[in-house]
């Protein structure tokens, strides 16, 4: 059982959210030896690293959706996100980055038929019952529905390094 008497926070993170935050947010030009583009390896790292610096968790966990793999939503609504289509270069970055963070020592959950919100919303339960307390790093306001006294959202915003707060105070008054 973890040690929470310091009350450090976990924080938990949309991977595939930031992943195209930082993709769309840096510049295609950003491109590694090959020529091939790391634009959103750059973005995603700055932003976690200001996370981490700013809020000082005592560990990160990154969930990540499964590409062209069905979930148990579009078994439900066959039309479920039907429209997404992403670019290649997305893609393929997309693909890497679960190993990427596990480098970086990040716990890293990806599993075929769910997605990123599924994952976080479990590890975030998971954080609660055990007394500890957590930030959820996304823009996906389906997060809304775990925020309490010990969950707080933690929402990128446009033109600043620092993320909106959202705890059960700011839900009520978006909501």
């Amino acid at each position: 059982s973890p040690d929470y008497v310091d009350n450090q926070v976990a924080m938990i993170v949309d991977g595939d959210n930031l992943a195209h935050r930082a993709y769309h947010s840096t510049p295609k030009t950003v491109t590694g030896v090959d020529g091939a583009p790391i634009n959103a390896f750059v973005g995603f790292i700055s932003m976690l690293t200001h996370l981490w610096q700013t809020e000082q968790p005592r560990g990160v966990f990154v969930a990540w959706d499964t590409l062209g793999v069905d979930t148990y939503r579009n078994e439900l609504w066959p039309p479920y996100q039907g429209g997404r289509v992403f670019e290649q270069e997305i893609r393929n970055q997309l693909d890497i980055f679960p190993t990427l963070c596990r480098a970086f020592g990040f716990g890293v959950g990806k599993q075929a038929g769910f997605e990123a919100d599924d994952l976080m919303a479990s590890a975030a339960c998971q954080e609660v019952s055990r007394g500890g307390t957590c930030l959820l790093f996304t823009t996906d306001k389906d997060s809304y529905q775990l925020v309490s006294e010990s969950v707080t959202v933690l929402s990128p915003k446009r033109g600043s390094r620092d993320p909106d707060r959202i705890g059960p105070h700011e839900v009520v008054e978006r909501m």
